[in-house]
This record gives C-alpha cells, sequence and structure tokens, in this order.
C-alpha cells in the first residue's frame, strides 16, 4: 500500500521507486508521515530509519485485507493478487534488529515469499465470492489492494541487518487463534513473489491448453531438443495477433515437454484487464522491466522476451505480416551477456492469421485509458472474441552462447548490435523457409521431417 495502487507496479519494488503522487489514503498519509519525520531529523541533527513494511497481520477493521475474519470474502472478478503479510512478531524482532545496529536509509521489511488470496481462501477454508471491482467501492474493501500483486525486495534489510523475517506469509496468517488447526507443513503454499502457480498450469495442460494445443490449433513444433533442461536462458520469440496466446502455448508446450516454466515479460496495459492480470501471472507472466528479468536469471529460470516490443504484437495484416521489425534497445542481448546464459530463438507461424488486425483506431484517449499503441479492428475481435482456428507452427532454432563475450562487452554497442541482427537473421530466415513450404493457413506442415508433436 505504501508504493500505491497501480498496474505498473512491477512486483519485488525496492527502495528506489518513488512513492506516488496520488490521491490514495495510504500511500499519501505515509509519504506524508516519512517527510514529516525526514523534516524533523534533519532540524534535530538525528540518523533516520524508515521501515516500510508489508501487510502486517492483524485483527482490527482498518486492515486492508480482512479475509481471515469472515467466513465470506469478497474479492475482485479475474483476479488473484500475491501478497506478502508480516507477523507482529517479525515486525517486532527487525524494529529490535535496528535497533541494536541502527542504520540510516530506507528498507522494506517483508517476508521473502508471497501467497496468493486465492490460496489464502482456501487454505483457510473460507469461501472466495468474486465480484466487479466497482461493487467494492460500496464496502470499506480497499479495492485496488484486492486487484495488484504486491510484493517488495527486502534484500537491502537482510543485507544491513543480517536478517530476514522466518516466518512465511501464510504461516504469519495461521498463527492466529482461530487459523491454530493449519499445518505448518504447509505454509508454503502458493509462495512465489510474482504469482506463479504451477498446478494451475499443469490443470490447464490436461484441459483447455491441450484443447488448443491439439485440436483447435493443432500445433506442430521442432527443436525442443535446444532447450536447456536447467539452468538459465533467454527465449526471444515473435510474437502476432496482439493477444498472447502464442505465449501462453509456449509456455505449456515447454510444461508438457521439458518440465520447465518460462516467465515471459508481459507488458503493464495487460495487468489492467482483470481476467489477462489473473490468468497471465498464474501461468508465470511478470512486468517486463530490468529488475524482474535479472531476478529470473540469477534464479537459474528461463525468461522468455519478444524483442519487437508491443508493437509487434499489433502490427497490421498484410503481406509483410511476418517481416520482423526493429528490436528496440537489445536489451535481451545485454541481459544474456551479462548473466552468461544462452539466448534460444525461437519463430511461431499462425498467430497473425488468428487474430488478422484490419485496421487500427490511433485514438489518444484509448491510449491513455488501456496503455495500447492503438484500438486494433480484427475480422473477429472486438465483435467476437475468438481468434480464429488456424494451424500454428513453433520452431525453436538452435542456441547462440555469448561466452565469448566478456561481461564489460555490454558496453560495446557495436557488439550487441552486432548479435542482435545475426538473433534477428536466423528468425527471419526461419519465418521465410517456414511461410514458404506453408500451402494453408489452416492445414499443413511446414517443418521438415525431424519435427516433434501432433
Amino acid at each position: 500500500l505504501i508504493y500505491g495502487a497501480q498496474h505498473t507496479n512491477p512486483g519485488r519494488i525496492r527502495e528506489t521507486q518513488r512513492l506516488p503522487q496520488t490521491l490514495d489514503e495510504a500511500s499519501s498519509t505515509w509519504k506524508q508521515a516519512e517527510d514529516l519525520a525526514d523534516e524533523f531529523a534533519k532540524s534535530n541533527g538525528l540518523n533516520l530509519t524508515i521501515l516500510r513494511a508489508s501487510t502486517v497481520v492483524c485483527q482490527t477493521k482498518e486492515s486492508p485485507l480482512p479475509i481471515w475474519k469472515n467466513s465470506v470474502c469478497l474479492t475482485v472478478a479475474g483476479r488473484d493478487p500475491s501478497l506478502q503479510l508480516l507477523s507482529r512478531k517479525e515486525l517486532s524482532t527487525c524494529i529490535g534488529k535496528v535497533m541494536n545496529n541502527p542504520e540510516e536509509g530506507v528498507f522494506n521489511l517483508a517476508p521473502s515469499d508471497a501467497v496468493s488470496v486465492r490460496n489464502i481462501l482456501k487454505k483457510t477454508k473460507r469461501w472466495r465470492m468474486p465480484v466487479p471491482a466497482w461493487l467494492l467501492a460500496l464496502t470499506r474493501l480497499n479495492r485496488q489492494y484486492l486487484k495488484y500483486c504486491w510484493s517488495v525486495c527486502t534484500d537491502k534489510f537482510a543485507s544491513t541487518f543480517g536478517y530476514s523475517p522466518k516466518t512465511t506469509s501464510l504461516q504469519a496468517l495461521l498463527e492466529l487463534a482461530e487459523l491454530n488447526e493449519g499445518n505448518s507443513n504447509d505454509a508454503q503454499l502458493g509462495n512465489d513473489p510474482f504469482g506463479l502457480d504451477e498446478s494451475y498450469i499443469e490443470k490447464c495442460g490436461k484441459g483447455r491448453f491441450r484443447f488448443c494445443e491439439k485440436i483447435y490449433w493443432r500445433i506442430e513444433h521442432q527443436g525442443m531438443q535446444n532447450i536447456p533442461k536447467m539452468g538459465g536462458a533467454i527465449l526471444a520469440g515473435t510474437h502476432r495477433g496482439f493477444m498472447p496466446f502464442d505465449g501462453v502455448m509456449m509456455v505449456h508446450l515447454l510444461k508438457q515437454q521439458i518440465a520447465r516454466v518460462p516467465r515471459f515479460l508481459i507488458h503493464p496495459s495487460l495487468v489492467k484487464f482483470g481476467y489477462l492480470d489473473g490468468f497471465l501471472k498464474r501461468i508465470g507472466g511478470i512486468i517486463a522491466n530490468q529488475e524482474n528479468a535479472n531476478w529470473v536469471l540469477e534464479n537459474e529460470e528461463l525468461l522468455g522476451v519478444f524483442p519487437e516490443g508491443i508493437r509487434g504484437a499489433f502490427k497490421k495484416y498484410d503481406k509483410d505480416i511476418y517481416t520482423l521489425g526493429n528490436f528496440g534497445r537489445n536489451d535481451f542481448v545485454k541481459m544474456a551477456i551479462r548473466h552468461q546464459v544462452p539466448i534460444i530463438p525461437f519463430v511461431t507461424l499462425g498467430p497473425a492469421e488468428s487474430f488478422p488486425i484490419v485496421h487500427k483506431f490511433n485514438w489518444r484517449w484509448w491510449k491513455k485509458l488501456t496503455g495500447w499503441p492503438c484500438l486494433p479492428i480484427t475480422l473477429t475481435w472486438p465483435f467476437l472474441p475468438l481468434p480464429l482456428p488456424t494451424k500454428w507452427h513453433f520452431q525453436i532454432l538452435e542456441p547462440i552462447h555469448p561466452l565469448d563475450l566478456g561481461v564489460d562487452s555490454v558496453e560495446d554497442r557495436n557488439g550487441v548490435k552486432a548479435l542482435s541482427n545475426e538473433i534477428r537473421a536466423r528468425m527471419q530466415a526461419a519465418l521465410d523457409e517456414a511461410k514458404k513450404n506453408r500451402k494453408s493457413c489452416f492445414r499443413g506442415s511446414v517443418l521438415n521431417s525431424h519435427f516433434i508433436g501432433s
């Protein structure tokens, strides 16, 4: 709440993020308190330590999320934010650490894990009642708090004071008297800081994802052996059709084939839409920014990026629809060099025909409202929000290892651009070859005889 309720919050927020100039009561009141404290400390020659604590579990009417008090709990339809809950005992312990060894500065204070609202209610045996966000405005609940994922990075406090909260978010909740029947062995339920839920992916993989793969889009794929079964790597792919179905199918295929879940960087505008927000975050979507990308690679996970950015997804359908555009600032190449991980290009043929954009309205009010670069009009959307059942083809190319480039070469613009151009050329050649072999966008195979898939 301190950092404000907005869709652009990236998750694992650091202390360097500025507090918002907002009318939100909680964040504005806290900012006033910090300003007063800073003024008082300077005028009296004192050192100031500020602890920005996450939600402290307590039984009060003022709690922004009093779900542990009611048997039926209201939530925002389509949303499942991940929260960090701090126990009062841990708060006291951390304050004691500061008092014993005071250090000037601002520090986030929270458990390292996070737990989703859905899993909180499941574990505490509460009934979940999803309602529209506007309806919550009639209650005392903070609807913004129930819409967006909240997690902060606590590395600074841990490194400075040599301590981090040991009690997880769910354990803090179960410590309340009326919830003591909970089993502490299950306290890690849903503890991903960004809301990833692998059990949900497995469940969808047996139902809707399998239907899309085998029946609706009849996906064929090739090159799955190019993706490592462990360790960090960057998946750099093409994205067409403005809806992120191609990324969703890639998540499904990797989970089915090699039991790994990539975390795709998503545009903040997607978080504005309730169902997309909850759905994408549960299958590994994270807000696109440098901090989140670094976190994924530091934890030796797969990072998915679309180097063309949002404009590639909103490209108008024409004869050049599969011609790759500019890769922007080539940040994905820099990340690969910095973390010394391979770049694995992949291309997809078919999504552009599923949602062919035939016209775009560049209305300023629409851009401000949604964050999209335009209002796309397709053959099916917005009149019928269903993609066409075209046949899709995924091709995963051989990895490119920047191991011969030292970390210092990140500052070499020419070298970075040359590597980016090489990746782009490989992807374009694969797309051109697949497109040449395609006889119809609704049937047939375009990959060679070694393809693995349906």
